[in-house]
């Protein structure tokens, strides 16, 4: 039998990816069904349709006519993701009610710092209800029950509504969307804000013992990590809206520019305690070289946000991280190719695991890829466990110094012991 030809294989391939991106955009979204039934939290994402606006310049009147209204197709990654972009996402879900009676339900968009929120209510035509929700909103986000955009809607017995969202942000756009009864949504806010805490405060406490063990032991290792956890905690508080709900008036340059910084701050310190760790005055030229290329590149991106606005600046500093620690990974493996040591098996598989994570973050952020691990779970878990790691790998290093130390410190001991014993041998004894 004659083998296929390669080129129509490609052609095959891509005829495949384009029929199903056309079945997916013909795919009807199904309206969001409120029985009797107490309503737990619900995946909005899977209920809507998702319209890019480019212009940044369509109302609701247009969106919501008949021309702009079959544009909205579905998405079905796990969170709707549209990466950096000067243009305004549109949602919109249709809710049906067969119960009997009125229920309250409650949006919420699980991203605390996109700039602006617009929530719209659609009943026959008619906008009922309408909330700004944004961080850089008059309203802003501190007024729902927690520090996201929310909305909450009463829907009467049999009635079919529309919610619209609008958003338009200087940040990355993901959308993870859920809704549910007050009470559902409570108890979620309770659970996030309970691992959200937990994880704030293992940063913090893992911080404080950093500090004191570099003081006590006046090692720079520990002072590095205390620093990188400091900032990781910052970054934490920024980044999940817990900042602005406690100081509901913080200016958004905090948000903004000083929280990138921050970021590219506690990764250069970071990459700072890579070098300390693997000792920078035993490396060769080669190894130095690419340890300070990463540490001026973050440098470099940290300078990023003093020149240019934000958008412009976050959409550069992305990259530079992949690349700093690009460079800091090539002096790693340069340096224990050279002399590896089994103490350090802990550090390279945290090392390992940091990259890829922080890689995973700016590829999901950009919109280069679907959202596989969401930020949340990176943030709960995968950080934390690696900063743990750093930690046992720096314990480690330590203990082993001081076996070494405490061994050299035998062996002179000895030498001595013999030194003064000679000296002290009566004339012609042997």
């Amino acid at each position: 039998m004659k083998p296929v030809s390669p080129f129509f294989k490609i052609l095959a391939a891509a005829g495949c990816v384009w029929l199903s991106g056309i079945l997916a955009a013909l795919a009807e979204v199904s309206p969001l069904v409120l029985t009797d039934a107490p309503t737990g939290v619900v995946d909005v994402a899977a209920h809507a349709g998702f319209l890019v606006d480019d212009s940044a310049k369509l109302d609701l009147a247009e969106v919501d006519s008949e021309r702009w209204r079959g544009r909205f197709v579905p998405d079905d990654s796990k969170i709707p993701t549209f990466g950096f972009t000067r243009a305004a996402v549109w949602m919109r879900c249709e809710v049906r009610s067969e119960s009997a009676r009125e229920k309250t339900l409650l949006f919420e968009m699980a991203t605390a710092r996109l700039s602006h929120v617009t929530w719209y209510l659609v009943a026959d035509g008619r906008v009922e209800q309408t909330l700004r929700a944004g961080a850089a909103d008059p309203i802003g986000d501190g007024e729902g029950i927690n520090r996201f955009p929310t909305f909450e809607v009463a829907i009467p017995p049999g009635a079919e509504l529309t919610v619209y969202a609008r958003v338009e942000s200087n940040t990355s756009i993901w959308l993870p969307l859920r809704a549910g009864s007050p009470l559902a949504m409570q108890r979620l806010v309770e659970e996030r804000m309970t691992l959200d805490l937990l994880q704030s405060g293992f940063c913090v406490a893992g911080a404080f013992f950093s500090l004191l063990l570099g003081i006590a032991q006046r090692q720079r290792l520990f002072f590095h990590l205390a620093a990188f956890a400091f900032g990781y905690a910052f970054y934490c508080a920024v980044f999940n809206g817990y900042a602005r709900a406690a100081w509901p008036g913080m200016p958004l340059w905090i948000d903004r520019q000083a929280f990138m910084m921050v970021a590219g701050l506690a990764i250069y310190v970071f990459i700072r305690f890579n070098s300390r760790y693997l000792g920078l005055d035993s490396m060769t030229r080669v190894e130095r070289v690419f340890q300070r290329l990463g540490e001026w590149v973050l440098l470099a991106g940290v300078a990023n946000f003093l020149v240019f606005d934000f958008y412009r600046a976050v959409r550069w500093m992305h990259p530079i991280v992949v690349l700093g620690f690009l460079f800091a990974t090539v002096a790693i493996v340069l340096r224990m190719r050279r002399c590896g040591r089994a103490e350090d098996a802990w550090f390279l598989l945290a090392w390992g695991a940091m990259g890829f994570s922080m890689v995973l973050l700016v590829l999901q952020a950009m919109d280069w890829m679907p959202v596989v691990v969401p930020f949340h779970y990176l943030q709960q878990s995968i950080f934390p466990a690696i900063l743990s790691a750093f930690f046992l790998a720096v314990v480690t290093r330590q203990r082993e110094l001081q076996e070494k130390q405490k061994r050299r410190d035998i062996l002179r001991d000895a030498e001595r012991q013999a030194y003064e014993l000679t000296e002290n041998m009566p004339a012609g004894t042997y």
